[in-house]
């Protein structure tokens, strides 16, 4: 994000025209980065792996997955069936 800056010093004015006012990272496959709508031989030209998923972020030239993790509710009874072997358990969480 830029911003335009005018201030004084002294009798003088100062511009500072596009002045970083702040970095903010995307995600890899938005409608803001490049790979955004683009078909998977567009990205490959780009060297860029057409098979990554496009929920990475990019900040400072690093990359951070965003893994999806299953949390189990509390004190509740889940009951798993396994139809092959014709098994049914139950187990509580607290």
């Amino acid at each position: 994000m830029f911003i335009d800056i005018e201030y004084p010093r002294g009798s003088k004015r100062i511009k500072r025209p596009r002045a970083v006012l702040a970095r903010l990272p995307i995600m890899l496959g938005s409608n803001k980065c490049v790979f955004g709508g683009k078909v998977e031989a567009q990205i490959a030209t780009m060297s860029e792996c057409p098979l990554d998923p496009g929920v990475i972020s990019s900040s400072k030239a690093r990359r951070r997955s965003f893994l999806v993790e299953e949390q189990p509710s509390k004190n509740r009874i889940l009951v798993k069936t396994d139809g092959l072997k014709e098994i049914v358990s139950a187990s509580v969480t607290s």
